[in-house]
Formats: structure tokens, sequence, C-alpha cells
């Protein structure tokens, strides 16, 4: 009996174990964070790097780990000033295709990687994103032939994003995997936006309670003073 129990609680402190998140450390050379991260499997993940110290936060650096997570390596893809990573998606610790815009003149270009990051070579034509009223926003592959590119208007206009993808996904008979690289996508979008707004509120809010520290002092030390000239 005593050597069940034991067991069964060997087992249960394996699984809590099993169950902890560990903290990893990304090397970066500024104070940033991974706004994109898509697994290949338990090893291999690469994710797109923003500056959050930098006024636009976005980058053309990337991240990859192949020990799942044990040790990380970043580079820079060599694009032209002004172009940042929108989308990162990759296919195998060697293989990587990422989306990128011109934060500055809107339209997109497709880099790729078949070398684990070492170099990226373009893998789009001039012709196929030039357009100043949209962005290159989304990219995903299910081999390295078969893939497609989404992007997102500038400025005011309809968002048929979800529709089009869908529609794309029925076509090739990947809307499963769409739909999740959906999900991620607006989940990412929202935390940055709300990112954004806590960032803008918390000046505001500190402004309200000085406000109210100050009157609150205030009512408390002006009938002190009343009283003391009084006398």
């Amino acid at each position: 009996m005593r050597k069940a129990l034991l067991t069964l609680i060997a087992a249960a402190g394996s699984m809590f174990a099993q169950a902890q998140w560990l903290s990893q450390n990304v090397p970066m050379t500024y104070d940033g964070y991974m706004f994109d991260m898509e697994t290949v499997d338990a090893n291999t993940c690469w994710g797109g790097l923003w500056n959050g110290a930098a006024t636009s936060p976005y980058t053309l650096d990337f991240a990859r780990t192949i020990d799942g997570g044990n040790t990380w390596t970043t580079g820079t893809i060599p694009a032209a000033t002004g172009w940042v990573i929108s989308n990162i998606w990759p296919l195998s610790a060697d293989t990587c295709f990422v989306m990128m815009c011109n934060i500055n003149a809107g339209g997109g270009m497709i880099y790729k990687t078949v070398d684990g990051g070492t170099t990226w070579t373009q893998n789009s034509t001039a012709g196929m994103y030039s357009q100043a009223t949209s962005f290159g926003n989304v990219i995903y592959f299910s081999d390295s032939q078969n893939g497609f590119t989404m992007g997102d208007p500038i400025g005011a206009g309809a968002n048929k994003l979800v529709t089009q993808m869908v529609k794309v996904g029925e076509q090739t008979a990947q809307l499963d995997g769409i739909l999740l690289k959906m999900a991620g996508f607006y989940e990412k979008e929202v935390d940055a936006k709300v990112s954004t707004l806590s960032s803008l509120l918390e000046p505001i809010i500190m402004l309200i309670l000085g406000l109210g520290v100050g009157l609150l002092v205030a009512g408390v030390l002006m009938p002190i003073y009343n009283l003391a000239g009084a006398q």
C-alpha cells in the first residue's frame, strides 16, 4: 500500500512538473518582444521581433530556436529601409517565409530563407504588391511550393480579409489551418491595440489620481489652517 501511494505521489509530481511554464531568454540588442511566433515542432520555432524602445516598433529582425527554446539565435532580413516584417511562416528549421510591408509606402514583398536565416532572398516580383492603398499582412504556406498571402487596406474601407481567406481555404482544402492562422493574427492585433490603449490611459489615470489626492489633502489641511488663523 505504501509503495503504491509513493508511486502515485511521484506520478502526480511528475505531471505537475511537466505542466510548468519555463521562462526563456531571446537575446536582443534592444528592449523588445516577439510579436509573431510560429512553431514547426516541439523543438523548432520562429518569431518576428518588435523594438519596444523605438518610436516605431516594427523591425526586420527575427528569432529562431531549434532546441525547444533553450537557445535562440537572432538575425536581420537584408531589405531596404522602410520595409518591416508583417508575418512569418516557417516550414522547418531551415526554411521560412516572411511577408513584409513598407511602413512609408504600402505594398509588400515575400522573403524566403532555406539555410536557417543565414541568407534571405526576395521571393516575389515587384508588381505583385505595388498598390500604395494596401499592405502585405499575412502569409501561409502548406509546403515549400504552395501558399498564399493576403493584405489589408490602408485607411478607411471594408476589410474583406476573413471572407477572402475562407474562400481560399475552401478552394485549397486548407480551411482548418487558415482559420487557425486567422485566429492567431486577430488575437495579436487585438493585443497590440489593447497595449496601445493601456499606454495612452496610464498618464490620464495618474493625472486623475494626482488631482484626487491633491483635493483630499487640501480638504484636510484647509480647516486646520482656518482654525490656526482664527486663533
